[in-house]
């Protein structure tokens, strides 16, 4: 009875160690299988184009020599007035004067108008920057090379009015030249900065052809940037979106990580830490790497269809961040798949705009209607809407959600 009794006792004890033991096992063959099932989308990831980390990211932006390198010259401004801080109306509004004359304006910003000049001039823009930033790297040189190129359309206004065609054909150049520098980096800011830019130029051009409509240059100069307006580039706007969502997810576990995303303990819910504890992390990563692939594949789809595919692929990336909890409230900030669902639509409605002004500069006098009948919303499909009621046009394209509308006085402008 005694031994019987002792072998019991020992099985129990041999049972007492080995499941525990079978337990850490399996929960280790998991874990490497799950470490196996992230590395497989993370090659996928590459494979399909979208870089998986800082390195990755950095390498697909093309390097440039610093003799043609135009990066250090945007960082050396410091204009920052917009055009309407320079500007006073007069005429009940038929025209628009500056607060200080044109030699005074361009005598206190020539240090600034030189180093743009010398910028515009290079043929590439490449900054140096620190990519393991993540999203946490700011980029204040887009401010600054849309202040630059304000300044530059201000200086071929002045050029424009006193009739240099030249000079002010030159100074639309240079505004392109500067759209395209700041293209060069694919990330959504950058682009949605050139396009801002470039929309900026064409408009400009066709300002100036209203004030002077005897001179054909201006009509021709419009339509030749229209047909090389460029078109959005949306992986290229969205290459940065899976190394971003990793990167969060990795920097939230550390306190100096959670620092560089800007968010302090107090800031994170109870709840949320607490759910964090629902989450394998290794299968969230998975996670966040399969619906950004889907995110990344969806872009290509139609424009009509992309927008709920889009929303379906960030949520579910949302949810796979709450294994991260600082990762998920910093990625709710940057909540644009709305926008990016309407990203070539709003680039159609710019250009249509555009085209309404190019339109408006036929025949010798501002015309009191234009043809439209082919310039459809891509928002609802209804015509453009064009106005002129003797003193402002107005161009509307409806349907976007906010007004797609532009407004201009092609009775010219007076200088002081």
């Amino acid at each position: 009875m005694k031994l019987r009794t002792l072998a019991w006792v020992a099985l129990g004890l041999v049972l007492a160690s080995a499941v525990p033991l079978a337990i850490t096992h399996r929960a280790r063959r998991e874990a490497s299988k799950d470490e196996v099932a992230l590395q497989e989308q993370l090659r996928l990831a590459r494979a399909e184009g979208l870089p998986t980390n800082a390195a990755e990211y950095a390498a697909m932006i093309p390097t440039a020599a610093p003799s043609e390198n135009a990066a250090s010259l945007y960082r050396r401004l410091s204009w920052h007035e917009t055009f309407s801080d320079m500007v006073q109306s007069k005429g009940a509004h038929r025209s628009v004067g500056f607060k200080l004359s044109p030699k005074a304006l361009m005598r206190k910003y020539s240090n600034d108008l030189e180093t743009i000049d010398k910028a515009v001039s290079l043929p590439r823009c490449r900054f140096d920057r620190d990519w393991t930033r993540g999203p946490a790297e700011l980029m204040p040189e887009y401010h600054e090379m849309d202040s630059a190129a304000k300044l530059i359309a201000i200086r071929g206004t002045f050029a424009a009015v006193r009739g240099d065609v030249r000079a002010a054909l030159a100074d639309a150049q240079r505004i392109f030249r500067i759209a395209r520098h700041a293209r060069e980096e694919p990330n959504y800011i950058a682009h949605l900065v050139s396009e801002s830019i470039y929309t900026l130029g064409l408009k400009r051009l066709a300002i100036w052809g209203l004030w002077r409509r005897d001179i054909p240059a201006y009509r021709e100069a419009v339509k030749k940037a229209l047909d090389a307006f460029p078109r959005p580039d949306l992986r290229a706007e969205h290459r940065e979106d899976l190394y971003h969502a990793l990167w969060l997810a990795d920097h939230s576990l550390t306190t100096e990580g959670r620092r560089d995303i800007g968010i302090k303990e107090e800031d994170i819910p109870v709840a949320a830490k607490a759910m964090a504890h629902l989450f394998d992390q290794t299968k969230s990563r998975i996670k966040i790497v399969q619906w950004q692939r889907a995110y990344w594949a969806a872009l290509d789809r139609p424009a009509k269809e992309r927008g709920p595919l889009l929303a379906q692929a960030r949520q579910q990336v949302m949810i796979a961040l709450l294994a991260f909890p600082p990762a998920a409230e910093a990625y709710s900030w940057s909540d644009y798949d709305d926008w990016t669902a309407k990203r070539e639509p709003a680039w159609e409605a710019n250009r249509q705009m555009c085209v309404a002004l190019l339109r408006s500069l036929d025949g010798p006098v501002t015309p009191s209607s234009i043809k439209t009948d082919d310039l459809l919303s891509p928002f609802n499909g209804k015509r453009l809407e064009y106005r002129f009621d003797g003193k402002v046009i107005t161009i509307t394209v409806s349907g976007g959600g906010y007004p797609f509308r532009v407004q201009v006085r092609p009775l010219g402008i007076v200088l002081q």
